[in-house]
């Protein structure tokens, strides 16, 4: 309570307790983006065949750009999540980080990457982060 009264005193402060601005956030930008799927997805990311290739980097160039409209969907797609992905759910940053690189040179591979993260997002409205506490002896 001393922060609050402290922040008062120098900042017009409005108090949520609920959290009821942010309930139900992933569930509100997929109805905006006008989203739908009943496909389960139960990771963000695509699977890839190899593990150790996670990390190597993807020769986008061999699939043809698509058309400025979808480069601006893509684009607005990363917007509308990157509050959620910094603040809430930190399990769709790699994606959201892999997409957000090739936003520029919007390929059909990044649209189908895009597609796999809005189904995962569809399947797990949700994100809850757990603290707990941890005794070092």
């Amino acid at each position: 309570m001393h922060l609050i009264e402290t922040l008062k005193k120098f900042y017009e402060v409005e108090i949520n307790w609920n959290g009821s601005r942010y309930a139900n956030y992933t569930q509100n930008k997929l109805q905006d983006l006008e989203f739908s799927s009943t496909k389960k997805r139960d990771s963000p990311y695509l699977a890839s065949n190899l593990s150790h290739f996670n990390q190597s980097p993807v020769n986008i160039n061999k699939e043809p750009c698509v058309t400025p409209e979808r480069v601006k969907k893509t684009q607005k797609i990363i917007e509308s999540f990157l509050y959620s992905a910094r603040e809430i759910d930190n399990i769709i940053i790699k994606t959201l980080n892999s997409i957000s690189a090739q936003q520029s040179t919007v390929t059909e591979r990044t649209e189908r990457l895009v597609q796999h993260f809005l189904e995962y997002l569809a399947n797990h409205p949700d994100p809850k982060i757990r603290y707990f506490l941890q005794t070092w002896y």
